[in-house]
């Protein structure tokens, strides 16, 4: 592994970076959720399909 591999590792168990990413990553998904669940029941899958394929 390298040595940057190495730092970035350190930073991540240091600050618990890994628990704070989980969190907002989590945060997100339950979002996007509730955005395309709305979107679906409003528009339809076509318009659930073209949002996803747009956002990525």
């Amino acid at each position: 592994m390298g040595f940057h591999y190495l730092i970035v590792k350190n930073h991540f168990e240091t600050l618990e970076l890994f628990r704070l990413y989980s969190i907002q990553a989590a945060t997100e998904l339950a979002d996007t959720k509730q955005i395309f669940y709305k979107l679906y029941h409003s528009a339809g899958s076509v318009a659930v399909s073209k949002q996803f394929l747009d956002s990525a």
